[in-house]
C-alpha cells in the first residue's frame, strides 16, 4: 500500500513547542533551518522531516533514525531498500509519501497566478493544448508542473532532467519510453498536488493527517 501523511499548518508553533521539535532534528536539518530567511521555509524543513520520521514509525520501521539518510549526486534523500518515501511542500501543506513496492514522486505546489510565458521551457506541445482545454489555465499549469516534477523525483533526479521530455497522458506520463501513472491527491482546495508510480495502484491511497 502506498500511504501519504500531511499536516496542514493552521497557527506558528510556540516557543516551547518550537524548541522540542528543532531538538529532535540532526545538525545537519538544524543548520539549513538556521539559513533559511522566512519562517516559512523553517517550518516546511522541519515538518517534512517530522513526518517522514512519523511515518515510519507508524509503517514499523523501528530503527528508523534521521541521522541514518544519506543523499544521492542529485541531492535526493534516501535511507535503504525496501521503503520508498518522498517529501513534499507548499505554502501551509507539508506532505511525505511512502511505498513499500514501488518508486514513487511526490509534488504540491499552490495554485496562484503566475506569467505562464516565464515557464514555457518545461512546457511542450501536449502540455500547451491541454492548458488551452481549461478556463483556468493556471491550475492546468500546476497539474501539468506537479506531475512533471513528481516523475523526476521519483527517478531520483530532480529537475537535472528535461522536464519538456515529460508527456503526459490522461492516467500516465511519458519519460524515456517509461510510463509514470498519477494520481491526483487532493490535500487543501488552493493546492494541487500529485502522486506518480511506476506501476498501476490497484489499491486506494491511503492519507493520514497528522497534528504535531
Amino acid at each position: 500500500m502506498t500511504q501519504i501523511f500531511y499536516h496542514k499548518l493552521s497557527t506558528p508553533f510556540s516557543i516551547q513547542k518550537w524548541a522540542f521539535y528543532y531538538q529532535q532534528m540532526p545538525e545537519d536539518i538544524q543548520e539549513r533551518i538556521r539559513r533559511y530567511r522566512k519562517e516559512e521555509n523553517k517550518y516546511q524543513l522541519m515538518i517534512g522531516r517530522l513526518l517522514l520520521k512519523e511515518g515510519m514509525e507508524r509503517l514499523g520501521f523501528k530503527d528508523f533514525n534521521l541521522t541514518d539518510l544519506y543523499y544521492n549526486e542529485f541531492n535526493c534523500p534516501l535511507w535503504r531498500e525496501g521503503i520508498h518515501f518522498n517529501i513534499a511542500h507548499s505554502a501551509n501543506v507539508v506532505a511525505c509519501a511512502f511505498s513499500k513496492t514501488r518508486r514513487i514522486g511526490l509534488d504540491v505546489e499552490q495554485i496562484r497566478s503566475i506569467n505562464l510565458s516565464d515557464f514555457a521551457y518545461i512546457l511542450n506541445e501536449l502540455d500547451e493544448q491541454n492548458i488551452q482545454k481549461l478556463t483556468n489555465p493556471y491550475t492546468a499549469f500546476f497539474k501539468i508542473w506537479t506531475i512533471k516534477e513528481a516523475v523526476t523525483k521519483a527517478i531520483g533526479k530532480g529537475l537535472s532532467i528535461d522536464v519538456q521530455q515529460i508527456y503526459i497522458h490522461e492516467s500516465y506520463a511519458v519519460f524515456e519510453g517509461q510510463k509514470w501513472y498519477y494520481q491526483t491527491m487532493d490535500l487543501q482546495e488552493n493546492i494541487a498536488g500529485h502522486l506518480v508510480m511506476e506501476e498501476e495502484a490497484v489499491e486506494p491511497i491511503k492519507l493520514t493527517v497528522l497534528d504535531f
